[in-house]
């Protein structure tokens, strides 16, 4: 079975077309740490037969929310791989966030042998546009070689000839492993606890679709939702400048909310929106694979879902600092072998 984990914040329409993506495009089953306490999207999520949720609010974190998204990000996603470890039927984890789906070759990846622990999703991002007919972002981005980028270079499509002025979300891709517990995932990575981590495996069968500011609407619901809320992420320069511009209008005493609203969608049209029609014209775009993303997910075993049931609870009761790779003294072996023990079940 092919798992997701993820750590949203977003509306139910949003939450609804995540679910029904992924769970379409390979995905046998979701973990999904909700954030915020909104009860109609808990209710669905909760009411899903292929999603699993943790209501992250009233006490989840013990000693204190950590302020960094990264940071809560990378310890939902090592609570679920610890709690898959000890679960037979879990081929595959894979680290994603609320904007993306997963466009893989889903037979390919588990005909992959278990010498294969690691490995990359090369990102696909959605072309951001304010043209209608477009909206539904149907058409991606692939990451462009020197040539390609040095000719939009020189036509002012992008500042400079590289990816990261090209996309508008990360460049680095996803990862997925085989839930181990000698394993640390990461945003971006992953890390074998001891030992000389393998490189990962990668194929151009092996890709996310990132859902990027794709409208202008959709930029402006993410922006203002992320600076209302504080949220302390990490940003490379060009998206600290972004962050900046858009907190200088909404914190703005002079602007009305309409001219607010001015000003933001100026700051999407000059910064994110994409010349769509000069990249169809040179085949830089790419079309969803539609063969990837009928699938239909299967169910954990009745054994699997009873060793879920019983160790989720108990993975959240505990401090969440077991979840940090390689950053404290806790230590999730120990952690996961006592609760095993406490369950009366020696397997991990």
């Amino acid at each position: 079975m092919i798992c997701t984990v993820s750590t949203v914040k977003d509306s139910l329409a949003n939450i609804t077309k995540f679910v029904q993506r992924n769970l379409a495009a390979g995905a046998d089953h979701m973990f999904v740490f909700l954030e915020g306490g909104d009860r109609e999207v808990f209710r669905f999520l909760d009411d899903h037969r292929h999603v699993t949720v943790v209501d992250t609010e009233d006490g989840y974190w013990h000693n204190g929310r950590p302020s960094n998204l990264n940071a809560r990000q990378t310890m939902s996603a090592n609570l679920v791989n610890y709690l898959l470890a000890g679960v037979q039927s879990a081929q595959w984890l894979f680290h994603i966030d609320g904007d993306e789906c997963l466009d893989i070759d889903k037979k390919r990846l588990q005909g992959l042998g278990p010498e294969v622990e690691y490995v990359r999703l090369a990102t696909r991002e959605s072309v951001s546009t304010s043209v209608a007919e477009l909206e539904d972002s149907v058409y991606f981005k692939r990451l462009l070689n020197d040539d390609e980028l040095a000719l939009l270079h020189i036509l002012g499509v992008i500042d400079a000839p590289r990816n990261r002025k090209y996309f508008h979300g990360h460049v680095s891709g996803k990862i997925g492993i085989r839930p181990s517990m000698e394993y640390g995932m990461h945003i971006h990575e992953a890390k074998r606890l001891q030992g000389q981590t393998p490189e990962n495996f990668k194929a151009e069968w092996l890709n996310i679709l990132h859902y990027e500011s794709f409208t202008a609407e959709e930029f402006l619901r993410k922006w203002t939702v992320h600076i209302e809320a504080g949220q302390e992420t990490k940003f490379r320069d060009d998206k600290e400048t972004i962050r900046g511009a858009v907190k200088g209008v909404l914190n703005n005493p002079h602007l009305d909310e309409q001219r607010k609203r001015r000003y933001l969608l100026e700051i999407y049209r000059r910064r994110l929106e994409d010349d769509v029609s000069t990249l169809l014209e040179l085949g830089l775009v790419e079309e969803v694979q539609e063969d990837r993303h009928r699938h239909e997910p299967q169910t954990f075993t009745m054994k699997d879902l009873s060793t879920i049931d019983q160790v989720l609870p108990e993975l959240g009761a505990v401090e969440k600092g077991y979840f940090k790779p390689q950053l404290t003294n806790l230590d999730p072996l120990e952690l996961m072998e006592g609760i095993q023990s406490k369950l009366g079940n020696d397997e991990t």
